[in-house]
């Protein structure tokens, strides 16, 4: 039992690692989808210097970018949030980052690897799919375990919670004016010994209940 139960919390705490991994690449990737450019056009160039991010004042970029040079390429998305790529010689690249900055850019740090962003993405929320349906039917498989061995469970805190007490508390007493009360464990094989003893020692002044 102990074993099906490790079995089934690793295959859940497995599942929900994938899916974080999985909703933290679609969220370094969603920037570049409008964009559609190929993630390995990005980078690799000896003379030329790739910025990627947000800006808040795209006009303002796309009047001045003009004077500082011709020589670049410049990619925008048509959503609302303005995400941009620009592509520059890089002699030009210091310009055109202070005109970036006071245009309010935010850099997008480009993710790892290779291929189109929205393919990758179609492909993850496919997988998160699967795992869905995984995560899904191994919580119903953990409920259904919980479920048939509760009552063994309960038996077993019961039965364990009796043994603690044997081994911390094996004699507890209580007291009033005229009396006190001794609530305690003895082994078995002596119960008719320690029962005589107590008899003959009190002399009959005492009442005793299993």
């Amino acid at each position: 039992m102990e074993l099906s139960v490790l079995s089934l919390t690793e295959t859940k705490t497995r599942i929900e690692e994938h899916f974080r991994k999985i909703d933290e690449r679609i969220r370094q990737l969603q920037p570049f989808v409008a964009m559609d450019i190929p993630l390995e056009d990005y980078q690799g160039y000896d003379h030329v210097t790739v910025f990627t991010g947000y800006v808040r004042d795209l006009k303002k970029l796309t009047d001045h970018l003009p004077k500082i040079t011709d020589d670049y390429e410049f990619f925008t998305s048509e959503a609302d949030d303005q995400m941009i790529a620009l592509f520059i010689i890089k002699k030009y690249a210091e310009d055109a980052g202070k005109l970036l900055n006071e245009c309010g850019f935010t850099e997008v740090k480009l993710p790892e690897g290779t291929g189109i962003p929205k393919q990758f993405i179609e492909k993850w929320v496919a997988q998160k799919q699967e795992l869905s349906m995984k995560l899904l039917q191994t919580t119903k498989d953990m409920l259904e375990f919980r479920k048939r061995y509760a009552e063994f469970i309960l038996a077993s805190e019961e039965y364990l919670t009796i043994q603690v007490q044997k081994a911390e508390a094996p004699v507890l007493f209580g007291t009033t004016e005229h009396s006190f009360l001794i609530d305690c464990w003895i082994p078995k094989h002596e119960k008719n010994h320690v029962l005589e003893t107590l008899e003959k020692d009190m002399q009959g002044a005492l009442y005793i209940q299993e």
